[in-house]
């Protein structure tokens, strides 16, 4: 798994909980979305388009990057930054594109350590 990465959160704004047509529904804007400007990760590798289930039923999450530290505690904290950098800014354009499509769900982006 995983060390970090950069995520969007999308949890209704009458907090209810997410059916699998919704969920997907989210998922397939959010696809055609990065497919259309070619979101990319500072890998350059696409951004995932999956929206999963939190254990909170009215929250979903994608996680649109996954990287992994090297061992280094100042490398590491360097190369978060460089993420957060690099990809925040586009994760918000992305928020900003789903919010217009789904005006009753609020969404959130932010690079994160799990």
């Amino acid at each position: 798994m995983s060390d970090f990465g950069t995520i969007i959160s999308a949890i209704k704004k009458d907090e209810a909980d997410f059916s699998e047509e919704e969920i997907a529904g989210l998922s397939e804007k959010l696809a055609a979305i990065i497919g259309d400007d070619m979101y990319t990760d500072t890998m350059g590798e696409p951004f995932s388009a999956n929206f999963n289930r939190t254990s909170k039923s009215s929250l979903v999450i994608v996680q649109l990057s996954e990287h992994y530290y090297g061992g280094d505690p100042i490398e590491d904290k360097e190369l978060l930054e460089f993420v957060e950098d690099t990809e925040l800014e586009l994760a918000q354009e992305i928020v900003e594109a789903l919010s217009e499509a789904f005006p009753e769900i609020t969404f959130t982006a932010e690079t994160t350590e799990w």
